[in-house]
């Protein structure tokens, strides 16, 4: 039987919700608290009721995160309907209803951006983290352009840290798993004076990998080792002003997803060791191993500080100011020709330095609600496409660094006015101006070198730099049925800055997506449900492909045009206070309308075995990373075993064919992932001891497969994994 059909018989059947997170407006966001109608959400950059928030949003709370075994932002993917990471290694970029960066560069920003106590991370390579203090995360589905601005065509990722509470409270936890996988964690926060608070949160974590090499033995060439500290500081007065202090200091060595290996058995690197006179290569293609000649790397280091300012000026009107910087480097290298031989590998060095500041105004008059807002953003990026590229063992000639600047200002307002008994109309507009700056640096002398004498590239007319203006307004209808049910109707509009791309640049057009969506929410005690219905209409669609003439390269382009429309239905149930079950479906359709210039991948006709790229009509194929189908369903249940609670949870997530990249003709196959976990947590709660396992049916599924001048290339999801933890509260 399809997947399809399984997933759309049990929403049939049971119509449940999928957010299980609850607060009420004392608690934080995503808390529990037994009441579906209780979720307290900050979608419209106020504290609302999920259920009246006329957005599709998932909410996920600290102790959802603990049974659905939510360790990163990653791990999202597995539990919200739509959210896709399935990135391009070193780079992981979520997607959301096919909304998504479809660059490869580290320069690039996504397209779904994510913010932690709404200070925003820009850099894709930095991402990876565990963070022990998180209380909370929010999936904004939909274009976001008013409300979160520039990169938010896809939608939002809220992420929610504990404050410094006026008591002494802690987590602690460490885990063991399958491949020599250890994580320790914890978070500390206590009062220090009646008006200062302070909180530490602690990760660490070191894994071997789950990936064999062929040719060195090594079973942890595909390692992960990771580091993260976070201290807090709360400043209080009796006048509702708060100062919220935070530094964070992280380094992530993960090369778990550069496991490169191909399925297919690569016959261009065959081919091309032939022609040069070179041993056979060893080529690994079978899932979780590797045949590289040297270990990868994929290193971030990245220190940021943050300043968030909230004044309670009286009861209807607060001031909050969010101000931050940070700075990060990356380095990346990969064996590119996937052998024992001393071919080429490919890499770059990324550094990032970024500072903004956003000022918003929450107030309330009469029937009106609203939200104003002021926003600077400055970031330098130095990429160094072309400067770790070696061939037969020695460096190759360039190493040129692309500069990038960009320097953003915007202001928004949005207002929502009950106009009638239970109708609230809401408009809003965010008006955005930004620059950004390209130059080449060349890696020896510092100097800049002006696009027009960029060498071996005679013709090439681009300015240094260049303006962007936007205007990104939404327009909402709501109607609340009685006090657990909405339906609404919403436009919005999302923006993607243009950018410069590659070390040959190329200038890439800005993004515009408009979408139109439709509503339905109902939560009460133990029921809750969410359907919507949306269209989009996606211009600009920024693509980057291989460049089979040089795998060092890649080559960007805009898709004029694209639309998609889908439905999602997702629901909670809770059968008795013992058992809760949760489900979603999605169904999207999203293809390439007009895309007169899509790469595409054929034999070569130079050397038997190798691919190169032709220029072909992408019109009417579908977009990447937009299976036509997808689901999850999880469910637990709680034994009173009189010492404390043990509990049985299971999850499953799901989805049909789907493409990583845009390069045509290699698509990733239908899946299903189970997981599971059985937990006993203490009567006074305190201590908690799990057993999980992910991947249960050890289903080997290319999390990445595409195209190259020797063949294709594959990374794949990790295998079946068990593991168990320990933690302890108070």
């Amino acid at each position: 039987m399809k997947i399809s059909t399984l997933l759309c018989g049990a929403m049939l059947t049971m119509l449940p919700n999928f957010a299980m997170a609850q607060a009420d407006p004392a608690q934080s966001e995503g808390q529990k608290t037994g009441d579906f109608g209780d979720i307290i959400v900050t979608a419209q950059r106020r504290a609302e009721r999920l259920v009246d928030v006329p957005v599709s949003v998932n909410a996920i709370s600290a102790e959802e995160m603990q049974v659905k075994q939510i360790n990163s932002v990653f791990d999202l993917g597995k539990s919200v309907t739509s959210l896709r990471f399935e990135g391009q290694a070193p780079t992981f970029m979520p997607t959301l209803r096919g909304v998504g960066t479809l660059l490869l560069s580290g320069s690039l920003d996504a397209s779904v951006p994510v913010y932690v106590d709404g200070v925003y991370l820009p850099n894709t390579r930095g991402m990876n983290f565990d963070l022990p203090g998180v209380n909370g995360m929010q999936v904004l589905k939909g274009p976001q352009g008013t409300l979160f601005g520039r990169n938010s065509t896809g939608g939002a990722i809220l992420i929610t840290t504990s404050e410094p509470s006026g008591t002494l409270t802690g987590r602690f936890k460490i885990g063991y798993a399958k491949y020599e996988d250890l994580r320790v964690q914890g978070y500390l926060s206590g009062p220090i004076t009646d008006n200062i608070r302070a909180g530490l949160s602690v990760s660490y974590r070191k894994s071997d990998g789950y990936t064999k090499n062929i040719v060195t033995g090594a079973d942890d060439d595909a390692r992960a080792k990771m580091f993260n500290i976070r201290p807090d500081i709360l400043l209080t007065n009796n006048e509702g002003l708060s100062v919220r202090l935070i530094y964070e200091h992280s380094y992530a060595f993960d090369t778990t997803a550069l496991g490169l290996n191909n399925p297919d058995g690569f016959e261009g690197m065959t081919a091309l060791a032939a022609l040069f006179g070179l041993e056979k290569p060893i080529i690994a293609t079978k899932p979780w191993q590797t045949s590289a000649n040297s270990e990868p790397i994929n290193r971030n280091v990245g220190d940021s500080g943050a300043a968030i300012l909230n004044w309670e000026m009286s009861d209807e009107l607060t001031l909050k100011n969010v101000t931050s910087y940070r700075a990060d480097k990356n380095r990346f290298l990969a064996d590119a020709d996937l052998s024992q031989l001393s071919f080429f590998d490919v890499g770059n060095d990324v550094f990032y330095r970024t500072f903004s500041d956003e000022m918003t105004l929450n107030g309330k008059i009469g029937k009106l609600d609203y939200v104003a807002g002021l926003y600077y953003y400055w970031g330098k990026v130095w990429d160094a496409d072309n400067g770790r590229a070696v061939f037969f063992g020695q460096p190759s000639t360039g190493g040129n660094f692309q500069h990038i600047k960009a320097e953003t200002a915007a202001a928004f307002l949005d207002m929502t006015y009950e106009v009638a008994p239970n109708l609230f109309l809401t408009a809003g507009g965010r008006y955005s101006t930004e620059r950004k700056g390209y130059s080449l640096v060349n890696s020896v002398t510092g100097l800049a070198i002006p696009i027009e004498d960029i060498p071996d590239i005679p013709d090439l007319n681009l300015p240094d730099h260049k303006r962007w203006n936007s205007f990104t307004p939404r327009a909402v209808v709501r109607y609340q049925i009685d006090a657990g049910s909405n339906v609404y109707a919403s436009y919005s509009r999302g923006y993607k800055t243009g950018t410069y791309s590659g070390a040959a640049p190329v200038l890439i057009d800005p993004e515009h997506l408009d979408a139109y969506e439709v509503g339905f929410k109902h939560s009460s005690h133990r029921f809750s449900i969410t359907s919507a219905a949306f269209y989009y209409d996606y211009r600009n669609v920024q693509v980057t492909a291989v460049d089979a003439n040089n795998p060092a390269r890649t080559n960007s382009v805009n898709a004029d045009e694209a639309r998609s429309f889908g439905a999602e239905l997702e629901g909670s149930f809770r059968p008795t206070p013992e058992w809760s079950i949760s489900m979603g479906v999605a169904y999207l359709n999203a293809k390439f309308v007009r895309f007169a210039d899509a790469p595409k991948f054929v034999p070569s006709p130079d050397l038997p075995g190798t691919w190169t790229t032709v220029n072909v009509s992408a019109d009417g194929t579908r977009m990447p990373r937009s299976p036509k189908w997808s689901g999850n369903f999880a469910t637990s249940y709680d034994i009173d075993v009189g010492s404390g609670i043990v509990q049985l949870s299971a999850n499953v997530n799901a989805a049909t064919k789907n493409y990583n990249v845009a390069n045509l003709g290699f698509p990733v196959g239908t899946y299903a992932e189970v997981g599971a976990n059985i937990s006993y947590t203490t009567a006074d709660t305190h201590w908690r001891g799990e057993l999980f396992v992910t991947n249960l049916t050890n289903h080997d599924r290319p999390q990445q497969y595409q195209g190259g001048p020797l063949g294709t290339y594959a990374i794949w999801a990790p295998p079946r994994v068990f593991g168990g933890s320990l933690s302890y509260n108070f």
